[in-house]
């Protein structure tokens, strides 16, 4: 299908990190990896919530997942009975049902998609599945980012891939060590790191 004018768009991913206090306990310390964010509303999937379940036990007809050691992660509330593949490939998935995501990385509810995937991408250095995803109405993620109840930070996608768990909540939220106030009641931001 040739080069796609969507393409440029999709390279800058980003992280939704939950502030330390974020009340909701579905979202509760938790980095979410948007999909799509436009006037619609917006799309991600938790990607640092590890689940005891197996792939194997949710899609036990996809041979190619025997070997596949990672877990299910729990990508969000919304519609937990549907499996959502995350992927890197080095060519553009051809069955036009993967969303791509940034640079390599795709995403899609497809097994069709994934059975077109080659045996050596079903490894967890290349592949996760999670089950459900978050979602938002028209504007309410705005809304919530400007309440302060996100930090949005440049997807760091190597993070998604490299450790089992996903990427580490407390290490991906901004410096936030308070000011300290020196004698003369200055601030002093202490410091420059």
């Amino acid at each position: 299908g040739g080069p796609a004018l969507a393409d440029t768009d999709t390279q800058a991913a980003r992280f939704l990190v939950a502030v330390r206090d974020l009340p909701d306990p579905n979202f509760a310390k938790s980095v979410v990896l948007i999909i799509r964010h436009d006037k619609d509303g917006a799309m991600g999937i938790i990607v640092n919530r590890p689940t005891r379940v197996t792939p194997r036990e949710v899609m036990p007809d996809i041979d190619q997942l025997a070997d596949y050691g990672g877990p299910v992660f729990f990508g969000g509330p919304l519609m937990l009975d549907r499996m959502m593949v995350l992927f890197r490939s080095d060519t553009a998935p051809d069955t036009g049902d993967a969303i791509a995501v940034t640079g390599d990385v795709y995403i899609s509810a497809s097994e069709k998609a994934l059975l077109a995937l080659p045996a050596s991408d079903f490894a967890t250095e290349r592949m996760r599945i999670f089950a459900g995803h978050a979602g938002w109405a028209p504007g309410q993620l705005d809304r919530e980012i400007a309440a302060g109840g996100w930090h949005v930070v440049p997807a760091q996608i190597d993070l998604l891939f490299k450790t089992p768990e996903g990427p580490d909540w407390q290490r991906l939220l901004p410096d936030a060590r308070p000011l300290s106030v020196d004698a003369a009641g200055s601030a002093d931001p202490g410091p420059a790191v």
